[in-house]
C-alpha cells in the first residue's frame, strides 16, 4: 500500500459533525481534537444548492483550537478552514483527513446560539420560597437584597 499522500493548499469545507470531538495529548504532550464531518451538498455558479452524493472528512485541530472545538457536539454545521489535506489510503474507502486551521459555526441552515454558558456556582443562583431558581445576573436587584442573600 502507499503511504498516506499530502498536499499543502487552503480548502474551506462545510459540513455536519457526525461523531463527538474527542480530545487527545501526543506523547510528546501536543493537545489535540479530533472528529468527523460529512458535506451534503453542491453549489452550481448561482449558489443554489443541489443534491450531491456525501463526501466524508476527518478533522485534526492542534492546541488552543483543539480545547474549542472539543465543546461542539455531534450535528452541528461547521465550517473548517485548513491548510493541509491528506487522503489517508490504508483505508477502504480512503478518507479525506483536513488539519484545521479555524473552525466555525456555519449559520447557512441554522440560527445562531449564545453557546454553552459559562459554568455556574451554587452563589450565581437565587432560589425564592416557591422553589423558582433564577440567574443572580438577570435579576441584581433581588440577588444583592439582604434577605434573598441569607436564606
Amino acid at each position: 500500500m502507499e503511504q498516506a499522500m499530502q498536499q499543502q493548499f487552503d480548502v474551506t469545507i462545510e459540513g455536519t459533525i457526525q461523531t463527538t470531538p474527542v480530545a487527545d495529548t501526543t506523547s510528546n504532550g501536543f493537545r489535540f481534537t479530533k472528529f468527523d464531518i460529512v458535506n451534503r451538498r453542491e453549489s452550481d455558479g448561482d449558489s443554489n444548492a443541489k443534491s450531491a452524493p456525501p463526501m466524508y472528512f476527518s478533522v485534526i485541530c492542534w492546541g488552543k483550537l483543539a480545547d474549542r472545538v472539543v465543546e461542539l457536539t455531534r450535528g452541528t454545521d461547521v465550517v473548517v478552514q485548513a491548510s493541509r489535506l491528506s487522503i489517508d489510503g490504508y483505508s477502504e474507502p480512503p478518507v479525506l483527513m483536513l488539519a484545521a486551521r479555524n473552525v466555525s459555526v456555519s449559520m447557512r441552515r441554522n440560527d445562531a446560539h449564545p453557546g454553552t454558558g459559562r459554568n455556574r456556582r451554587r452563589a450565581d443562583l437565587i432560589t425564592t420560597a416557591d422553589g423558582e431558581t433564577f440567574d443572580t445576573d438577570a435579576y441584581t436587584e433581588a440577588a444583592t437584597g439582604f434577605e434573598a442573600l441569607h436564606r
